[in-house]
C-alpha cells in the first residue's frame, strides 16, 4: 500500500513536470512562429549563422569565415552536405551547415517581411543512412538564441511568458 502511494506521488510529480515542459515548448513555439524580427535580414545574417556554429556545426564556403571557422578547402566544400549563404530573387537568404558525425545538420533561413524586417526559421535536418531518407524539425531554441542575441527585450518576454506557462500548468 505504501509503495502504490509513492509510485503514484512520482508519477503524478511527473505528469506536472511533463505539463508545464509541454506548456513552455507550446508558448515558445505559439511566439516564434509569429515573431518577425524588427531589422533586415542583411542586419541580422551573420549572427544568425553564429547560432549554428556556437553549437559546434560547421558552416560551408565562405560562411566559416563570417562565423570565424577555419577556410574549407574545395574537396571538403564539395563533400559538404549543406551549402553556403545565397540570396534569392525575393530577398530570402538560406544557408546550410555541413553534417556532424550524427549526420544532422541546420538550415537557416532568413525571409523579408516589410521594409527592415525579417522572418528567421531554423530547420534541423537528419539523415538516416540505412533508408536515405531525411528528417526534419523547426529549431525553436536556435530561434530565441538569435533573439537573445539581437532583439534581448523580445527575448526576456518570451521567456518569461514560457515560464509563467510552465507555471500556470504545474499547479
Amino acid at each position: 500500500m505504501l509503495v502504490a502511494a509513492a509510485v503514484a506521488a512520482l508519477g503524478g510529480a511527473g505528469c506536472t513536470g511533463i505539463r508545464a515542459s509541454q506548456a513552455r515548448d507550446a508558448h515558445m513555439k505559439e511566439q516564434l512562429q509569429a515573431y518577425v524580427f524588427p531589422m533586415a535580414c542583411e542586419e541580422l545574417w551573420v549572427d544568425a549563422l553564429k547560432v549554428i556554429a556556437y553549437h559546434d556545426f560547421k558552416m560551408v564556403g565562405d560562411d566559416r569565415k563570417l562565423v570565424g571557422q577555419e577556410t574549407q578547402g574545395a574537396v571538403g566544400r564539395f563533400m559538404a552536405r549543406g551549402h553556403p549563404s545565397h540570396r534569392d530573387d525575393k530577398g530570402v537568404f538560406e544557408s546550410e551547415s555541413d553534417a556532424d558525425n550524427a549526420q544532422v545538420r541546420y538550415r537557416v533561413r532568413g525571409t523579408p517581411d516589410g521594409e527592415k524586417r525579417c522572418r528567421v526559421e531554423y530547420t534541423g535536418i537528419k539523415m538516416d543512412r540505412m533508408d536515405n531518407n531525411e528528417t526534419y524539425w523547426r529549431e525553436y531554441d536556435y530561434e530565441l538564441e538569435l533573439m537573445a542575441k539581437v532583439a534581448p527585450a523580445d527575448a526576456s518576454r518570451i521567456s518569461l511568458g514560457m515560464d509563467e506557462a510552465a507555471a500556470k500548468a504545474s499547479k
